[in-house]
């Protein structure tokens, strides 16, 4: 903010920026702001209000008088009339809006167009919605009453549309073997009648999530009336949040594709001769692996009691837990539990989070339940290590065993197998920065860790730190020690996208920003190491190609499986995986492993770089310059609007004005909105002179001085006031002001974020 006493010039800053559209923005931030710009009015701003705190009745009512005496379409000439009407509807519209507590909720949160969409038909508040099959109106709630209840339904609608998309999960393997392929080519005399590819095998799974509240439910089935009294009956139920139960149920079925031979007896009707032939059915799904189970979970939150002892009794062990029971019936019957902690040893250290698992799956009693034990723990920026123990399948202790060894085996007791053999596990792995603060902070974990940073000058580093991940993890059972690698990182990609996350909290509406930057390409290889230096690996690319949906695909060498291929397709939980056998691990040297790696990886950069990237490209340059367009028309239709305002308002105003006067009051002489370059005095051409200068908003500005006094908060968008209009979109701007006060002239410059200070007027 800059002064000046009178007959002196205007000493502000006025900015210091390039001119021109969008100048200092590349293409993908220009185009992110201009999508981000706003048409719709802005009520506060054309009343001149500041939101927060937000205004009074008096205060409302008020700035819709003062607007009123200038635009009412009674007090205009026939001519005008039909304008003032449109410039009067809106000062009521803004005026019924923020007078009435209930729609003004609304309006902050969705703004005018969610206020219209909600009190229309169909719409939340208005005929055949929500609040019409209420018992009780919500015209008697207070605000704070009526915000907890839109809230809570606009969350339960939100709710009701992701449960249909991502409640249940799929999964879908099917391995194909081509190893004929792989043959045929290094030699075609070798199984010559073998085919070149067939599915080997396949596996299925389901699983879907829903909250478990047994007593509701039962409050529920108890509960009389109609529908609508059990509804005002269930208005208090809190809707799902991380501490409510869940059961999640879920099946799966796998095994070997393999034709069915069977022999059939044909008899020949004229000669009464008896035939069999042997008759093949492709594909039958023998099912080796049958699961069926469910899992409870429920996260327990203990506060911290004002006594000392309790609270070191129970709070260490329970407090902020998650418990977790599950069960499975198929391929055998199976229990298991599990509590998950986090601990701080040592205040004002980084907690460590422990998670104890014991399963029990012999129902012989022969074997004790395995117990797993996980403890991990952040280390500097980025860093998190973390150790696993497992017991295994072991024995009871001989005292144990003789108190089972009175009850019946049964067929339930499983042999031994590597699988159930103890493990010890340890490893490191280096996150992204965001991934870690939400790791650590108990945000949502997103698949690619999407997120920003904010530095040191509130920059986002998250668009020029690379996604990077990488790990190490040393495996050590009975039957084998192993060590494995892994790096992973985005590659061809802009600034990372925001993740997927809830777009209605009880804190009220946060909608998700577009972006349009090109999605990067995920690059990961992992590599493992055994005790006989046996060495394989894996390297896998995917990519985003929509907004939920994901595919990829991996080349490399599986144990004793050779090579390797593997596509995948992920969209909100669902997921298809083909791994295709190409090459036995005999037939198998490092030129065919470089070939299948390079391969695939030169054609989607071809495909990337030839043909995705200038499309997109050209489309981008298409929409921007569309969006360019549509935002000088804009301009243009706001400034018609503008000077139509003005008009309406002159004579009313200057009348005003000259009352100011006569009693030696508040009277603007001169008020200029708009972009001032530091470079202002140097035209380029005509054009630019046009888009990009001052506005005179003298008008504008002495229609909201009210009795001798004007102020014009901080928060009030001065392009949205009633007169004014943006001549220099997505560029700073500044508002000049010269005023006589007490018979003195004076001068005030403010930025556009800056309020009009009301104890120099």
């Amino acid at each position: 903010m800059s002064t000046r006493s009178a007959h002196g010039e205007f000493d502000g800053d006025a900015g210091g920026h390039e001119e021109g559209l969008g100048s200092g923005f590349s293409e993908e931030e220009e185009y992110e702001k201009i999508m981000a710009y706003p048409e719709d009015l802005d009520y506060y701003s054309l009343l001149a209000l500041p939101r927060d705190p937000p205004p009074t009745e008096a205060q409302i009512r008020s700035a819709y008088r003062t607007l009123t005496l200038s635009l009412h379409p009674d007090k205009q000439p026939p001519h005008l009339r039909e304008i003032a009407t449109k410039h009067f509807d809106r000062i009521r519209q803004a005026h019924d809006t923020l007078i009435d507590p209930q729609k003004r909720v609304v309006y902050d949160m969705v703004g005018e167009e969610g206020v219209k969409h909600e009190w229309g038909v169909g719409g939340m508040l208005g005929r055949g919605g929500e609040a019409e099959r209420k018992q009780i109106g919500i015209k008697t709630m207070d605000v704070e009453q009526f915000r907890r209840w839109f809230l809570r339904s606009m969350k339960l609608r939100e709710l009701k549309y992701v449960d249909q998309l991502v409640q249940s999960k799929g999964t879908v393997s099917i391995k194909v073997n081509a190893h004929g392929l792989a043959m045929r080519m290094v030699d075609p005399s070798i199984a010559p009648d073998a085919p070149l590819a067939r599915m080997s095998s396949m596996a299925l799974g389901f699983n879907f999530k829903t909250p478990f509240a047994p007593m509701q439910w039962l409050r529920q089935l108890s509960s009389r009336g109609d529908d609508d009294q059990a509804e005002e009956e269930n208005e208090d139920v809190p809707l799902p949040n991380e501490h409510d139960a869940e059961l999640e149920i879920h099946v799966g079925v796998g095994g070997k594709l393999a034709p069915v031979k069977h022999f059939i007896t044909l008899m020949d009707p004229e000669t009464q001769e008896k035939e069999t032939k042997e008759v093949t059915i492709p594909h039958v799904l023998m099912g080796e692996k049958i699961s069926l189970g469910a899992t409870l979970r429920q996260q327990i939150h203990i506060p911290v009691q004002k006594s000392p002892a309790l609270s070191a009794l129970m709070f260490p062990l329970l407090g902020d837990s998650v418990v977790e029971i599950g069960t499975s019936l198929f391929p055998s019957p199976a229990f298991q539990t599990s509590l998950t902690r986090r601990i701080q040893p040592i205040k004002g250290t980084r907690p460590l989070d422990f998670t104890v698992q014991g399963l029990f799956s012999d129902m012989s009693m022969k074997s004790a339940p395995t117990i797993n034990t996980t403890i991990s723990r952040g280390l500097g920026a980025r860093g998190l290590t973390y150790c696993n123990l497992s017991t295994g399948k072991l024995s009871w202790p001989s005292f144990i065993q003789g108190i089972f060894s009175s009850l019946p085996s049964g067929d339930n007791e499983q042999p031994f197998a590597p699988g159930n053999a103890s493990k010890f596990e340890i490893g490191y792995v280096a996150l992204p920065v965001k991934r870690v603060q939400d790791k650590f902070g108990g945000a949502d974990d997103d698949d690619e860790g999407a997120g920003g940073d904010l530095g040191e000058n509130g920059a986002d580093r998250s668009s020029h730190e690379p996604l990077e991940t990488w790990g190490f993890q040393l495996h050590s059972s009975p039957f084998s020690m192993q060590l494995s690698m892994n790096y992973a990182r985005s590659f061809f990609g802009g600034k990372l996208e925001e993740p997927h996350r809830s777009e209605w909290n009880y804190e009220g509406y946060h909608p998700r920003k577009r972006t349009t930057t090109s999605r990067a390409v995920r690059l990961e290889v992992t590599t493992t190491v055994d005790v006989d230096l046996s060495f394989g690996w894996m390297v896998s690319g995917s990519r985003q190609v929509s907004n939920f949906t994901r595919m990829g695909l991996g080349v490399g060498v599986q144990g004793g499986k050779g090579l390797v291929c593997s596509l995948t397709w992920y969209r909100l939980g669902q997921s298809i995986k083909i791994p295709i056998a190409l090459c036995p691990l005999e037939h198998l040297d490092g030129d065919v492993s470089v070939l299948a790696v390079m391969i695939p990886w030169i054609a989607y950069s071809i495909v990337e770089f030839g043909f995705l990237r200038p499309r997109q490209r050209r489309r981008q340059k298409l929409a921007l310059a569309r969006e360019r367009k549509r935002l000088k028309a804009l301009v243009s239709k706001r400034k018609a609007e503008s000077i139509q305002a003005i008009n309406l308002m002159r004579e009313q105003v200057q009348r005003r004005q000259a009352r100011e006067a006569d009693r030696n009051g508040l009277v603007i002489l001169e008020a200029q909105y708009g972009y001032v370059s530091a470079h202002s005095g140097r035209r380029r051409n005509s054009s630019a002179d046009d888009f990009y200068k001052l506005i005179d908003v003298t008008i504008p500005v002495a229609a909201l001085v009210d009795q001798g006094q004007l102020a014009i908060p901080s928060q009030v968008i001065k392009s949205k006031i009633l007169g004014f209009y943006d001549p220099a979109p997505l560029l700073p701007k500044v508002l000049k002001i010269r005023y006589l006060f007490a018979g003195e002239e004076h001068a005030v410059e403010v930025n556009d974020t800056e309020s009009v200070p009301l104890s120099l007027l």
